[in-house]
């Protein structure tokens, strides 16, 4: 069965949430089924093995949907990641993120992303990129934690980002009342969009339904290149010995409004 299949033949040029593609960006790597089905059973078979984790951004775990935060998971610990959504600018584009995650320390992360993304105006084509986060300093009652991340998705239109962000668990006689989420993002757009780059602020906010449900919103000043401000919401399910759910609406800030968002992650070891 093949995984990945590649064409040759040149596509024409064309906008949409990624700005300009040209038939090099695109022929490096195409997903077959025969890769979607394989990553949908390597899902699925882990699932029986998973532990409450951190949420996760549009491409993999470690922030919210869209931007990350200062926390990071246990020593040795692996996380399986996928997702949904859909973004509409001036074609509606569906895009379907798959990582895997490894934490080498308690305050280390790295990512493998493969972002899988169709396009009424181009063949369909995937991403390849990584996610990395540093924790610097640990949450503590009389402190936030601080951590600084970096991601590259090559040829997406959010190719480049550094974010350093502080994150905070806020509690009422030990139980858990809130968590905040302040940072700042620098980022870059790939040369086909200019090579634009811009800087925002962002904020985000956590509350704790129950034991296993968290409500979430998080949002950010909009970039030079964006048409909106990168917004997020919805609510989180985390459980032991079950994977974890994200059910919300975002909208990265390339698109025209809010669409909906799905994620599901296996977390194991540690």
């Amino acid at each position: 069965m093949k995984y990945f299949q590649c064409s040759a033949s040149p596509a024409p040029a064309s906008t949409n949430t990624y700005g300009p593609h040209v038939s090099s960006h695109l022929s490096c790597i195409q997903p077959t089924y025969g890769l979607r089905i394989l990553i949908l059973l390597l899902l699925v078979s882990l699932g029986a093995y998973s532990r409450t984790a951190d949420a996760q951004t549009a491409y993999a775990p470690g922030g919210l949907i869209i931007h990350p935060t200062a926390f990071t998971s246990p020593r040795n610990s692996f996380f399986l990641y996928s997702a949904a959504f859909t973004e509409e600018s001036s074609a509606t584009s569906s895009l379907y993120p798959t990582s895997l995650s490894y934490s080498p320390t308690d305050n280390l992360q790295v990512s493998a992303i493969l972002a899988y993304h169709q396009s009424a105006n181009l063949p369909s084509h995937s991403h390849i990129g990584t996610f990395d986060k540093l924790q610097l300093v640990p949450d503590a009652p009389n402190h936030p934690a601080f951590a600084i991340s970096y991601a590259y998705v090559a040829n997406d239109f959010r190719e480049t980002s550094v974010s350093g962000v502080a994150s905070h668990n806020f509690t009422r006689n030990k139980h858990p009342l809130l968590t905040l989420h302040l940072g700042a993002e620098w980022m870059k757009v790939p040369p086909y969009a200019g090579s634009k780059q811009d800087t925002s602020g962002f904020v985000g906010l956590e509350v704790p339904l129950s034991r296993l449900w968290t409500v979430f919103g998080e949002t950010g000043t909009r970039l030079d290149f964006d048409t909106a401000s990168a917004t997020s919401f919805g609510v989180m399910y985390h459980a032991r010995h079950s994977p974890d759910f994200t059910l919300g609406f975002l909208n990265t800030g390339s698109s025209k409004d809010l669409r909906f968002f799905f994620g599901v992650g296996y977390p194991f070891g540690g």
